[in-house]
């Protein structure tokens, strides 16, 4: 068991255990960012006329995500047929976009404008999630392989497509 007080500081521990040959045979699937999360945390106000999508991201850094229902099946494959995973380890992505593109698409989706405003991060008060966004502005801090991700799973989903489903 790894106990670390980051799961930034887990994830990097993982991907170590994993690329060293461990005798266990372990099969590590790391997802990136959740795009639930920007349903799940209401980071959007506004009304009819203007929205504004609030989140602790830096202006201009791609963030890469995928959505939950995804991870559910590539990790059914996974054990189904571990060996579809090469090396045992798959960081695995849907999407990548910028807050700003993220705001692009809320608009499309809703038909309502919308614009991005970060949320300050050195506000965050919890140590973990403050360093989880302080990462996310220091790219390249996800790897996802979207070629294998997407042999795994032909129909993972865009941002598009997973809010076109939230409907």
């Amino acid at each position: 068991m790894i106990e670390r007080g980051s799961a930034v500081t887990v994830r990097t521990d993982l991907r170590d255990v994993a690329s060293r040959g461990s005798r266990v045979n372990l099969t590590v699937i790391r997802p990136v960012f959740f795009m639930d999360n920007l349903i799940n945390w209401s980071p959007v106000s506004g009304d009819d006329r203007q929205r504004v999508f609030r989140y602790p991201l830096l202006p201009g850094v791609p963030l890469q995500m995928i959505a939950v229902e995804d991870i559910g099946e590539i990790c059914a494959t996974a054990v189904m047929d571990a060996g579809k995973i090469p090396h045992g380890s798959l960081e695995i992505g849907g999407d990548e976009l910028t807050a700003e593109e993220i705001a692009e698409a809320l608009q499309a989706e809703s038909g309502v404008p919308t614009r991005f405003e970060a949320d300050r991060i050195d506000e965050i008060e919890d140590d973990d999630q403050r360093a989880m966004y302080e990462w996310f502005g220091k790219p390249p801090s996800y790897a996802a392989d979207f070629g294998t991700t997407a042999r795994l799973r032909p129909s993972v989903m865009r941002l598009p497509e997973f809010l076109a489903r939230q409907r």
